[in-house]
C-alpha cells in the first residue's frame, strides 16, 4: 500500500538497517540487510529472548 510501500527504499537511501520478517520473500527482500522467513508472532519472541541474554 502506497506510500508506506516506499519506506524500505527510503530507509535504504538513508543507510538505515532494514530487517524483514515475512513468511516468504517479498519484492524488497533484495535490498534488506536481514531477511527472516517465518511468522512474526513466533520469530519476534525468539529475537527478544536472544537479545535479553
Amino acid at each position: 500500500v502506497w506510500p508506506a510501500a516506499a519506506i524500505p527504499e527510503i530507509a535504504q537511501h538513508s543507510n538505515t538497517k532494514i530487517i524483514e520478517i515475512n513468511l516468504e520473500p517479498t519484492p524488497v527482500s533484495s535490498i534488506v540487510d536481514v531477511s527472516i522467513q517465518g511468522k512474526a508472532g513466533e520469530v519476534l519472541p525468539k529475537i527478544v529472548a536472544a537479545l535479553g541474554q
